[in-house]
C-alpha cells in the first residue's frame, strides 16, 4: 500500500466535494519515536514534501497543536492566527481559512489533516473531513503496522543468520571458552550492547558464578577477570522474607494482636540472623580467583598484562622494596583499584603509559597509579569514574587516598597504607 498516493486521492476527493478554488490540502504522520509530524502527502497548488513544514513538533504551530490536543480546528482568519507559520506566504496564496482534523486509531494521535481555503469555510468542512479521516488513519495504522512488520522479519532473518553461523562454529570448535566468547560476541554484535556477561548457578544453590564477560571489546573468562560481582548472593530472597514478618508485625500491632507480633518478631530475627551468617561467607568467598594461587605482585603484573592486551596502551608494574606482607582483605582491595583505574584509563584517558608501582616502606606501603592520559578537572564532577568507590575501598582500609589531575596532564592516584601492628607475642612482661 502507498500511503502517499491514497491519501492525496482522500484530501483531493474532500476537497472536489467542497469546490474549492485552488484547494490545499495536506497530510502528516506521526513519528513516536521523534514525537514528530512528518509530512507524507500534498494535493492542490503546492505537492512538493521538502518545504518548511515537512517536519512539525508535536504541538507546534496549528498542525502540532491538532496532533496534541486531538481536537478537529477551524479558522476563517488566517493571516491573523498567530499559530500559522508562514502568514505572508498564506497572504500571497490568497488563502483566508484554514481547517485541520486529526487522524485517530484508537484513541491515538498517528497524524492529521489539513487544508487551506480562499473563501470562508462553514462548520460543516469539519463533518466533511471526519468522513474521510478515518479511514486515511486506518490507512496510515495499517501501512505502519506493515513497515514495523517488514522490519521484525528482515531482523528475525538476521538473527537467524547469526544463530546459524553461530552454531555452525559451535560445531565445529572444540575449545568451550572459544565457544563462549564466540556466542557472546554475537549476541553484542545483534543488539549493539557495549558489554555481556555470562553466569551459572552454583551447585549450593546461593551464589551465581561468573562464567565469562566481555567489555569494551575484551573476552575474559571468570578465571582471567578480576570481576567486582564474581559472585552474587541470593540473599534478597532472605531480607524479603524479613520484610514480610516485620510488615505482619504492623498488621498484628494494628489489630492490638499483641501475642502474633511477638511471634512475628522472633522469626523475622530468626530470618535476619540467617541472613547475615549467609552475608559473611558471601564475603570471603569474594577473594579474586587471581590471588588464590599467586602474590599480590604477580597478579598485578599479570592483570596490567591481560588488560593491555592489544590496547595500545603499554601498562607496566614495578615494585619497590622487597615482596608485602599484608592483610588478605587488602591485597584484594589494591587488585581491585588497579583493575579500577585500568579501565578508566583504557575507557576515558586516551593515555599511551600507565605505571603501576607498590613501594614497601619501613612503616607503610604506597601504591602509585600513573597515566599520561587526558587528566580531567577535579573541580567538575566525574560520575560513572569509580573514583569515589576507590576512595571508600582505602577508607575502609584507613588508608590515604590522593588524586591528582590535571587536564592535558594525565592523572595520578597515590594510596598510602601504614603497616598494620604486630601480632601480640602473648609472652610475659616484667
Amino acid at each position: 500500500m502507498n500511503p502517499g498516493s491514497n491519501v492525496i486521492a482522500r484530501a483531493e476527493t474532500a476537497t472536489d466535494a467542497l469546490r474549492l478554488e485552488a484547494p490545499f490540502a495536506r497530510i502528516w504522520t506521526l513519528n513516536n519515536q521523534e514525537n514528530v509530524l512528518e509530512l507524507q502527502a500534498s494535493a492542490g497548488i503546492y505537492t512538493q514534501l521538502d518545504g518548511t513544514d515537512n517536519r512539525i513538533p508535536m504541538g507546534n504551530l496549528k498542525v502540532g497543536w491538532i496532533a496534541q490536543e486531538k481536537k478537529p480546528h477551524l479558522t476563517n482568519d488566517v493571516l491573523n492566527d498567530p499559530r500559522i507559520g508562514d502568514r505572508e506566504w498564506a497572504r500571497s496564496c490568497g488563502f483566508v481559512s484554514f481547517a485541520g482534523y486529526p487522524l485517530i486509531v484508537e484513541g491515538r494521535a498517528v497524524g492529521v489533516m489539513a487544508m487551506f481555503a480562499r473563501h470562508v469555510l462553514s462548520d460543516a468542512i469539519l463533518d466533511t473531513l471526519a468522513s474521510v479521516a478515518d479511514a486515511i488513519a486506518q490507512g496510515i495504522e495499517r501501512k505502519q503496522a506493515a513497515e514495523a512488520l517488514r522490519a521484525s522479519e528482515h531482523l528475525a532473518r538476521g538473527q537467524l543468520d547469526a544463530l546459524t553461523h553461530t552454531l555452525d562454529s559451535l560445531a565445529e570448535e572444540s575449545d568451550t571458552d572459544k565457544s563462549l566468547e564466540h556466542v557472546l560476541r554475537t549476541i553484542i554484535e545483534q543488539t549493539g550492547a557495549h558489554s555481556l556477561s555470562a553466569w551459572e548457578r552454583n551447585e549450593d544453590g546461593g551464589w551465581l558464578d561468573l562464567l565469562a564477560v566481555i567489555e569494551g571489546g575484551r573476552f575474559q573468562t571468570r578465571k582471567d577477570a578480576v570481576h567486582p560481582a564474581a559472585r552474587i548472593s541470593m540473599l534478597a530472597q532472605g531480607f524479603t522474607g524479613v520484610i514480610m514478618q516485620l510488615e505482619a508485625v504492623k498488621d498484628a500491632v494494628a489489630k492490638n494482636n499483641l501475642a502474633e507480633a511477638t511471634e512475628r518478631v522472633e522469626r523475622a530475627g530468626d530470618l535476619a540472623r540467617v541472613g547475615l551468617g549467609e552475608a559473611r561467607r558471601s564475603v570471603l568467598a569474594l577473594r579474586p580467583r587471581s590471588l588464590q594461587d599467586t602474590s599480590l605482585c604477580m597478579a598485578l603484573d599479570d592483570l596490567l598484562k591481560r588488560m593491555t592486551n592489544g590496547s595500545g596502551l603499554q601498562a607496566e608494574f614495578h615494585l619497590e622494596g622487597d615482596e608485602p606482607a599484608m592483610p588478605a582483605e587488602w591485597e584484594e582491595g589494591l587488585l581491585r583499584i588497579a583493575q579500577e583505574s585500568l579501565t578508566n584509563r583504557i575507557k576515558h584517558a586516551k593515555a599511551k603509559n600507565f605505571r603501576a608501582t607498590l613501594t614497601i616502606g619501613a612503616t607503610e606501603f604506597q601504591f602509585r597509579l600513573v597515566d599520561d592520559g587526558s587528566g580531567f578537572d577535579m573541580h567538575e564532577e566525574h560520575e560513572g569514574f569509580g573514583l569515589l568507590g576507590m576512595k571508600e575501598r582505602i577508607d575502609q582500609m584507613g588508608g590515604q587516598f590522593i588524586l591528582r589531575s590535571v587536564p592535558g596532564q594525565g592523572t595520578e592516584i597515590q594510596i598510602i597504607l601504614n603497616h598494620p601492628p604486630k601480632p601480640d607475642s602473648g609472652g610475659e612482661h616484667a
